[in-house]
């Protein structure tokens, strides 16, 4: 009966794994957002003036520091109100309040190097660096293809501007769902 249980904990365990084997896909300088986000905060809504530090004004996110309302101004991609912050090293880190499986925003900088990292429980999941600048309409970044909670952002130098921020929040696949149920009866 023992080597029973241990044939089916191996059996679960990896149908469990193959469910989770998606790759990472990093979204790397494209002039378009998602094409179905579950959530898209575009910073018009709301009665925030311009200046306001952004923290958990929106719903579904929190702001780390260097997040501020801009309102006016025009850019590819990104006008209205947007965040942003001039000579700052960075805006920090993006929390989500669920997990995630895809999440870009517009962003905008000086011509320089920006890393974007995505994590989950602290730990990083991906990252990639990309030249930024003021100027290009492919200036959508951001990662899918698998689950986070954080992106954290880093400039190399100068301020930034981000506009359309947009994601996508994980729910379990049927097949992973099965499996756990099974593993429950076992």
């Amino acid at each position: 009966m023992t080597s029973l249980k241990s044939i089916f904990f191996g059996f679960c365990f990896a149908v469990s794994a193959m469910s989770f084997s998606a790759q990472a896909v990093p979204i790397n300088g494209t002039s378009t957002g998602l094409t179905t986000p579950d959530v898209l905060i575009d910073f018009e809504a709301g009665a925030l003036t311009g200046g306001t530090v952004v923290t958990t004004q929106f719903s579904g996110v929190t702001f780390g520091t260097n997040y501020n309302l801009f309102t006016g101004g025009a850019a590819p991609n990104i006008s209205g109100r947007f965040l942003g912050d001039v000579g700052s090293t960075g805006p920090g880190s993006i929390f989500f309040d669920n997990d995630v499986t895809e999440a870009g925003f517009f962003f905008r900088t000086n011509p320089t190097t920006t890393t974007f990292t995505a994590l989950f429980n602290g730990g990083i999941v991906e990252s990639f660096a990309a030249s930024t600048d003021l100027s290009s309409s492919s200036n959508f970044y951001g990662f899918s293809g698998i689950v986070f909670d954080e992106i954290q952002i880093s400039i190399a130098s100068g301020g930034y501007n981000l506009d359309s921020l947009q994601f996508s929040q994980a729910i379990p696949e049927p097949g992973s769902l099965a499996v756990f149920g099974l593993g429950l009866i076992g």
